[in-house]
C-alpha cells in the first residue's frame, strides 16, 4: 500500500504544501494511450467507493486507477498528485486538492465557485463547460481508458457524483472540471438551465390576474336565468367512437356513432325525461354533456358559454354547477371510503364552498336532507342498502349547490318501492333547491312522473320531444307509439283492445346504420322517400296547421297522431 502524505486520507498531499501530490506529477489515467489499471502507488477500495494516497491513486466503484509517479501530464489531464476520491453510489462525491473539494452540485476553492490548477508556461489554461446533471461515468482523459463511472483529471464518478484531481474541482452533477466555473451551490455562475427539457415554457398568467376563458366561463355563471328560459342548449352534439385495425400501425375502419346530431334545450327549473332502449345512446349523452367524453362534433351552450370544449380552471368552473348522478349505486361510490368522504370530496376539489372546518357539519345537512341519519357520517357503503347508496350519490351529486343534475338511470337497479321513495326525494329536491334535471330511464311511467318534457332516442338521435302529454297521448312517431304500446297496464279492463305493436328485426349497428331515417328497417310504414332522406326533428308538414298537443317536435316523413295508446 502506497504511503499517504497528506494530514486527510482523502487530501493529494500534506495541508499548505505547494505539491498536492507529494511532488510527483501523473497523469489522470494515463499518458501517451497507456491504460493506467492498478498501478504504481495505487490504492484499491471495494464498494462504492475508495480512498487514494500519495501519487494519485484513484479507486472508485468497481475500478480503480493508478498513476505513474514523474509521468508526464497532458494536454486533457489536470497537473499534480491525484487525490483520493470516495463516493456513495448514486450520491455525492467528495475530492481534496489544494484545499478545494467539491459536494453536491458543485462547488469552489476557496468558496468562489472557482478551482484553478497551477499554470504551466506556454500552456494555456483550460476552461470547461459545466457538465449535464447525472453524467458520471463519461470516459475521459486523452489516451486513457477508463473503466465506466471514471472522469477526467483522474477523478472518479460514482453514480451522479465524483471528486476532483489537484488541478481542479469537478461537481458531480453541473460542475466543470479543471479551471471551470463551477454552477450550483458552490457560488459560480453557470448557464442557466430552462426547464428539465430545455425548451423553454410559455409563461401562464401573472400573479394577481385571472385566465380570460375562465373569465368569460365564470362571467356567465354568474349571469340569472329567469324560470323557463334555456339553461343548457345543445346543438348537433356527436360523439364517435373510432374503429381501428392494425397492431402497431392502426388506421380507422369505421366508427360506433354513439350520439349523432342531437338538439335539445334544457329549461330552468324543468325535468328533461330522456327515454329509450338500452344501446340507443343516452348514457354516453350524459357523460358527453359532463365532459366526462370528448364531444366529436356539435356544441353545448351553458347559459351562452360553450363547454364541450372547455379544459382545466374554466372545465372545474362549470362543473361546479352540473353535477351527475350514475346509474349503479353499488360501483359509483368508493368502497374504502367513508360516507363522509365521498360526500366531502367535492368540498376538497372546491374548498371556496364550504370551509375546512365547516365540513362535517355541512356533510352531515346534507345526509339530513336526502334522508339519512347524519351519523351515519362514518360508516362505509357496504353498510347501506341499495336506495340508501343512491341517496348519498344524490347527496354528494347536491353538495355543490349546483344547477343542473344529470341523473343516468337513478332508479334501474333499485326495486319499485325503493324506486318511488328516490323519485319523489329527486322531484322534492328540485322544489327545495330549484334545480333543473335531465333525467334518463328505461321506464317510461317514472319518467312522465317526474318529467316535465320527454325526448325520445333510437340509435343516437332523438327522434321525437315535447311535454309529457304530448308524448304519452298524442306521440307522432312510430318508435314511440311502439315503445308506449310495450309498457305493461296493471288493470286488467284496460288491456281488452289495446293495440299491441310489434316490432320486426333487430336494432342496427351504431358503426352502420341504415341511410336515410334510422328507423325505417323496423317500421310499417317505411317508403321509398325514408331511405332517401333524412327527417328533420321538427313540426311534421301533417300538423303544421293544426292545434293542440299534436303539434309538437316528431322526425318523421309520415307522422300521425296515435291517441288511442293507453298512456302508462
Amino acid at each position: 500500500m502506497a504511503e499517504t502524505h497528506g494530514e486527510h486520507p482523502l487530501a493529494g498531499g500534506p495541508r499548505g504544501s505547494d505539491d498536492p501530490g507529494g511532488g510527483a506529477d501523473e497523469a489522470g489515467a494515463g499518458a501517451g494511450g497507456a491504460d493506467a489499471v492498478s498501478g504504481d502507488a495505487e490504492a484499491q477500495a471495494p464498494g462504492a467507493g475508495g480512498a487514494g494516497g500519495a501519487h494519485g491513486a484513484t479507486a472508485s466503484g468497481a475500478s480503480a486507477s493508478g498513476a505513474r509517479p514523474g509521468a508526464r501530464r497532458t494536454d486533457e489531464d489536470a497537473a499534480g498528485g491525484a487525490a483520493g476520491a470516495a463516493g456513495e453510489a448514486g450520491a455525492a462525491g467528495e475530492a481534496g486538492a489544494a484545499g478545494a473539494s467539491t459536494t453536491g452540485a458543485g462547488a469552489g476553492s476557496g468558496g468562489s465557485g472557482e478551482a484553478a490548477g497551477p499554470e504551466e508556461p506556454g500552456v494555456p489554461a483550460r476552461t470547461e463547460p459545466a457538465g449535464p446533471a447525472g453524467t458520471g461515468g463519461t470516459p475521459g482523459s486523452s489516451g486513457a481508458h477508463m473503466a465506466k463511472g471514471a472522469g477526467p483529471a483522474g477523478a472518479t464518478i460514482a453514480g451522479a457524483a465524483g471528486a476532483a484531481g489537484a488541478a481542479g474541482a469537478a461537481g458531480a452533477g453541473a460542475a466543470g472540471a479543471a479551471g471551470a466555473r463551477a454552477a450550483g451551490s458552490g457560488g459560480g455562475e453557470g448557464p442557466r438551465a430552462v426547464g428539465i427539457t430545455g425548451v423553454e415554457r410559455p409563461a401562464g398568467p401573472a400573479e394577481g390576474e385571472t385566465d380570460p376563458e375562465v373569465a368569460a366561463v365564470e362571467s356567465a355563471i354568474a349571469k340569472p336565468v329567469e324560470r323557463g328560459e334555456p339553461i343548457l342548449q345543445v346543438r348537433d352534439l356527436e360523439k364517435y367512437f373510432p374503429l381501428t385495425q392494425g397492431i402497431l400501425i392502426k388506421r380507422q375502419i369505421g366508427a360506433v356513432k354513439a350520439v349523432d346530431g342531437v338538439s335539445f334545450d334544457l329549461h330552468q327549473g324543468e325535468t328533461l325525461g330522456i327515454v329509450g332502449e338500452s344501446g340507443c345512446g343516452k348514457s354516453t349523452l350524459a357523460k358527453v354533456l359532463m365532459n366526462l367524453e370528448r364531444a366529436t362534433g356539435g356544441s353545448v351552450l351553458y347559459k351562452g358559454q360553450e363547454i364541450s370544449r372547455l379544459k382545466g380552471r374554466a372545465l372545474k368552473a362549470v362543473r361546479r354547477n352540473i353535477q351527475m348522478v350514475f346509474q349503479d349505486p353499488y360501483t359509483s361510490l368508493n368502497p374504502r371510503m367513508t360516507v363522509g368522504d365521498i360526500i366531502g370530496e367535492p368540498f376538497e376539489i372546491h374548498p371556496e364552498v364550504a370551509p375546512r372546518g365547516s365540513r362535517r357539519k355541512a356533510v352531515q345537512d346534507l345526509l339530513d336532507v336526502v334522508g339519512l341519519n347524519p351519523e351515519y357520517i362514518n360508516r362505509y357503503p357496504h353498510q347501506f342498502s341499495g336506495g340508501q347508496r343512491q341517496r348519498i350519490g344524490i347527496a354528494r351529486g347536491l353538495a355543490l349547490r349546483p344547477e343542473i343534475i344529470i341523473c343516468d338511470e337513478p332508479v334501474s337497479a333499485l326495486d319499485v318501492s325503493v324506486q318511488a321513495q328516490v323519485v319523489n326525494l329527486l322531484a322534492r329536491l328540485q322544489a327545495e333547491f330549484d334545480l333543473s334535471y335531465m333525467f334518463i330511464a328505461h321506464d317510461l311511467s317514472v319518467v312522465r312522473h317526474i318529467s316535465t318534457r320527454v325526448g325520445v332516442m333510437y340509435l343516437g338521435k332523438i327522434v321525437e320531444i315535447g311535454s309529457d302529454e304530448e308524448i304519452y297521448e298524442h306521440a307522432t312517431h312510430p318508435y314511440t307509439q311502439a315503445l308506449l304500446s310495450a309498457v305493461p297496464v296493471p288493470d286488467p279492463r284496460g288491456r281488452e283492445g289495446r293495440e299491441r305493436i310489434i316490432l320486426a328485426g333487430d336494432v342496427p349497428s351504431p358503426a352502420n346504420p341504415p341511410s336515410g331515417c334510422r328507423f325505417r328497417t323496423r317500421c310499417w310504414k317505411a317508403q321509398q322517400r325514408c331511405a332517401e332522406e333524412i327527417p328533420l326533428l321538427a313540426v311534421p308538414e301533417a300538423f303544421r296547421d293544426a292545434h293542440g298537443p299534436v303539434v309538437h317536435d316528431s322526425a318523421c316523413h309520415f307522422a300521425e297522431d296515435k291517441s288511442d295508446i293507453t298512456p302508462p
